[in-house]
């Protein structure tokens, strides 16, 4: 692993010393993402700004 993907891929040694990579973040394509699972219950992307727009009325 190089330099510049270290950041967001963390090794780290499972149980039995094993290197395993951990990612510090996930990135999903807004193409995939159907529904948003919040405090707010499950909302539609849609729905964000909606939420959004009435939080800050």
């Amino acid at each position: 692993m190089n330099r510049k993907t270290q950041g967001a891929w963390q090794g780290a040694k499972g149980e039995d010393g094993a290197q395993v990579i951990n990612p510090s973040r996930d990135y999903t394509p807004p193409q995939w993402i159907s529904l948003l699972v919040t405090d707010l219950g499950v909302l539609t992307p849609a729905a964000v700004s909606d939420e959004l727009i009435q939080l800050y009325l």
